[in-house]
C-alpha cells in the first residue's frame, strides 16, 4: 500500500513557521491529508500483519511544475478561505516560492510511504 502524508510537506524559501501555517491551512480540500500515518493501525484492524520494513520516498514538485501549475495558488486560496492566512501573506508566500522556482532553487515535497501487509499464517 502506498499513500502520502501531507503533514510531512516541505516548502522552501519560506520562514519555517509560515511554511507550516501555509501547509496546514491548505489541507482542507484534501480528503485525508494524514492518510499514511493511519495505515499501520488500519492494517492491524483488518487482521493483517504489517511488514516491519516500511519504505518512504518523496514526491518532489519540480520548479517547472511549481511555475506551470496552479498548485501553490490553489493552496494559497485554500489557506485564505480557511482563515489560516491573510491574502497578503498567502500571496507573498506564493511569490517567494515562485521566485525561487524561477531560479531553479525551490524545493517543495511530500513524503509517500509504502507498506506491505500480509495475511497471518494459520
Amino acid at each position: 500500500m502506498l499513500d502520502s502524508d501531507y503533514g510531512t510537506r516541505i516548502v522552501s524559501d519560506l520562514d519555517p513557521d509560515l511554511a507550516a501555517a501555509f501547509s496546514r491551512a491548505s489541507l482542507g480540500p484534501i480528503a485525508n491529508p494524514y492518510a499514511a500515518r493511519h495505515i499501520p493501525a488500519q492494517i492491524h484492524a483488518a487482521g493483517l500483519e504489517l511488514d516491519s520494513d516500511v519504505g518512504s520516498s518523496a514526491f518532489v514538485f519540480s520548479s517547472e511544475m511549481l511555475l506551470r501549475t496552479q498548485v501553490l495558488s490553489r493552496d494559497a486560496d485554500d489557506a485564505v478561505e480557511s482563515g489560516g492566512l491573510t491574502r497578503e501573506v498567502a500571496d507573498a508566500a506564493v511569490r517567494a516560492v515562485h521566485d525561487a522556482a524561477e531560479r531553479g532553487l525551490a524545493f517543495v515535497a511530500i513524503t509517500v510511504f509504502g507498506f506491505v501487509a500480509r495475511k497471518p499464517e494459520a
